[in-house]
């Protein structure tokens, strides 16, 4: 089987050169035959892949340890469920399923545009699938899952060697959630492949219209929304697996998920303004290059070997193809882009600051401030070591101080942006967008400083911040009736007071503040649009509600997907408050935090096939009340022989306030005491809420809107006919 899925790939690369050689010949001879050959050999290409990853799960369920990567990652009482995972628990496998899911995204996308975008079909296809033909290359002649282990013998004659069984799946990576991280990761890493593709062939024809622009955008919330889903997952597998009480670390590997994801935000919001004004072209450009170019820069980092992590691959020779890669990616963006400055010129200019398109780009601005201020602290060790020949590395308190506040002004901006006008806002339009959504975050202010001050013991310093704001808007009153003036005091006074003030407590605050403040945004927005269209039509309020939003998918699923970052910046803020206790306990002993207690009732001590396990039964009450009993475990891993941790806690859907989080982290060897640790954690549950309700609007987002479904689809001749019209003007002109 494995001589097959050898013959398998190498097919595979020659159906790639071929489509990537007969695409661009398309495009430049605009030779439709050249063209299907094209499209017919990327479906090839997706054949010969697939048949390649079947391959590879018959070599790991079958336990065929001749095979080395077989051998280094599976053994035969490794659960089903987790070997199908070990096709991408490794660094040659994980290679093979990246090409896959990349082979998979070229071939729906060749099928989708089959009687459309013709013009720039041969360029999307010449290019992604030239990305395709790299990482395949990688896959055959660099980390290839089929290689035999082989034994030297006698006069130097190789010989199959079969061990009994194999080394396991990494401990860590035995969690359910590892079964979908990786997959939902690499379909957004993958996937930003195409809107680059579209993007550079639009450049390349110079397509006149924004028909590019539409798909471009469609193309990147797919890869957006499949790479937001899988840092989700990888926060909750970090949660629950690696024992250290929280879901985020500022780790290399989840930074390099993190870089893509901001600058695809980025230009989701920027592309706005080149569709409704025909703005930003060339920096929408760069967003596009940017994010594909951190989908690779991310693969090197966590497959080169050159960043310490508990989620990167080991050393390997794959560094250097892959910066090959990027200096290729970054000489023909720039190339492409410098020759068609003339087509990236605006049609319009800024005509206010006090406009929706400047709110777009101070976002993008604050985006992509968060991008640099990650990368820098990403790569400063390398940097440093390279420079000093020291590695420094900073940790969680760098990368808190420096996104923290980024993270607040683009709340704030999630909330400001929709409200602002289109070219100019008037002041009337201001006051009566924001007074409301202003005062409410006030009041919330004030309502958790009282309660942080009389239950936390904080310095009455902090209720000073929103009580100042507060009483400047009671006191100013009138004047909110007929200016902005006192207001923007207020503001400034708010924002002075904040850093005057910083400490642990103040930079929730504001969240809390900015939190309503952005919902009732939100909320306003659909019951204003939902009274006026019931007032209209005669329709009840709720079908008022469900017709405006299918009747602008894109705007209504935007607003569903801010309220979806409000409910995780909410999640975030309990970071403030976690409470932590440590302690050595036998069978009766307790320990206490917050209003928990935990009582010892048995330690006990076992194996399964697959492991050796130390597990504690923990009894919790809470004033008085039995809520349950926690098991924490430690696992001893026999094919391996690593020690990995199972997480107890109590928390959603349990309790939506704060989770129990309990760690089992072995015995004193003189006392063979449990040594416990635990964690009281609020809040968390409204991270994994969060993540699903921006889930769920970045899928009704994707719908096509009313008008969208009636419209009538771009065929092949009014692509034609366009570009020739276009041409007609331009012979005109010179």
């Amino acid at each position: 089987m494995n001589q097959v899925g050898s013959l398998l790939l190498i097919a595979a690369m020659a159906l790639a050169t071929y489509a990537v050689v007969c695409a661009f010949t398309a495009g430049r001879t605009r030779n439709k035959r050249l063209l299907q050959s094209a499209e017919r050999a990327t479906y090839a290409f997706l054949g010969m892949i697939t048949l390649a990853v079947v391959a590879v799960e018959i070599l790991i369920l079958k336990d065929s340890f001749y095979v080395g990567y077989v051998a280094s990652h599976s053994n035969r009482d490794l659960p089903l469920f987790f070997k199908i995972s070990v096709l991408w628990s490794g660094q040659e496998g994980s290679l093979l399923f990246w090409t896959w899911l990349m082979a998979i995204y070229c071939g729906v996308v060749v099928f989708q545009n089959r009687r459309r975008n013709r013009q720039l079909l041969p360029y999307v296809i010449g290019i992604s699938m030239f990305t395709a033909a790299f990482f395949t290359s990688l896959t055959l002649f660099v980390a290839n899952p089929f290689t035999e282990l082989a034994l030297a013998e006698g006069a130097g004659v190789a010989q199959r060697f079969f061990p009994p069984d194999g080394l396991g799946l990494n401990p860590i990576l035995q969690h359910p959630a590892m079964v979908i991280h990786p997959p939902m990761l690499y379909l957004g890493f993958t996937g930003f492949v195409i809107p680059f593709a579209f993007a550079m062939g639009a450049l390349i024809t110079r397509q006149p219209g924004e028909n590019w622009i539409r798909t471009t955008r469609r193309w990147t919330m797919v890869p957006w929304l499949f790479l937001g889903i899988g840092i989700l997952l990888g926060g909750g597998w970090a949660y629950a697996t690696l024992g250290w009480g929280g879901y985020w670390g500022w780790d290399p590997v989840e930074n390099a998920s993190l870089l893509p994801w901001l600058s695809g935000t980025a230009f989701l919001h920027s592309v706005m303004i080149q569709e409704r004004r025909g703005m930003l072209k060339v920096w929408n450009m760069v967003l596009v290059i940017l994010t594909f170019f951190l989908c690779i820069f991310g693969t090197f980092l966590t497959r080169s070997g050159i960043i310490s992590s508990v989620h990167a691959f080991a050393q390997s020779p794959l560094g250097t193809y892959f910066a090959v890669f990027l200096v290729i990616i970054v000489g023909f963006s720039v190339v492409t882009v410098l020759s068609r400055l003339d087509y990236l010129r605006s049609e319009n200019q800024l005509d206010s600051m006090l406009a929706r398109e400047s709110g777009f780009m101070f976002n993008n601005w604050i985006l992509l401030a968060a991008v640099f201020a990650i990368l820098c602290g990403t790569l400063f060790p390398i940097l440093s070591e390279a420079v000093k020949g020291v590695t420094i590395s900073v940790g969680p308190p760098y990368f808190n101080s420096v996104i923290v506040p980024i993270g607040l002004l683009l709340l704030a901006l999630t909330g400001v942006g929709p409200l602002l006008a289109w070219r100019r806002t008037s002041a009337e339009s201001l006051r009566r967008n924001f007074f409301w959504p202003i005062l409410g975050g006030l009041v919330s202010g004030i309502v958790m400083a009282v309660a942080l001050y009389f239950t936390q013991s904080h310095p009455p310093a902090y209720l000073l911040p929103p009580l100042l704001l507060t009483l400047l808007m009671g006191v100013f009153w009138e004047s909110l009736k007929r200016d902005l003036y006192w207001p923007i005091v207020a503001g400034v006074a708010g924002v002075i007071f904040l850093f005057v003030y910083e400490g642990e407590i103040l930079y929730p605050l504001a969240t809390v503040m900015l939190c309503v403040f952005v919902a009732w945004t939100i909320f306003a927005e659909f019951y204003k649009g939902a009274k006026t269209r019931q007032k209209n039509s005669g329709e009840s309020f709720s079908r008022a509600l469900y017709n405006l939003t299918l009747r602008n998918t894109r705007r209504y699923g935007g607003f569903v997907v801010h309220l979806g970052i409000v409910l995780l910046f909410v999640g975030f803020t309990g970071n403030a408050f976690t409470a932590h206790e440590k302690s050595s306990m036998l069978e009766g002993d307790e320990l206490a935090i917050n209003n928990y207690i935990l009582r010892c009732e048995d330690l006990s001590n076992g194996e399964t096939p697959n492991f050796i396990y130390d597990r504690a039964v923990l009894s919790v009450t809470r004033g008085g009340k039995l809520l349950g009993t926690l098991t924490p475990e430690q696992r001893f891993f026999k094919a391996s022989q690593q020690t990995a941790t199972v997480v107890a806690i109590r928390g959603f859907p349990t309790t939506l306030v704060e989770d129990l989080y309990v760690v089992y982290s072995g015995r004193e060897e003189a006392s063979g005491r449990a040594i416990i640790e635990v964690y009281v954690n609020p809040l968390v549950a409204w991270v994994w809420i969060g993540g699903f309700v921006t889930f769920l609007g970045t899928l009704l987002a994707l719908i096509p809107s009313v008008s969208e479904r009636r419209a009538p689809p771009v065929s092949e001749s009014s692509d034609e006919i366009a570009e020739l019209a276009v041409a007609g003007v331009r012979r005109q002109v010179t």
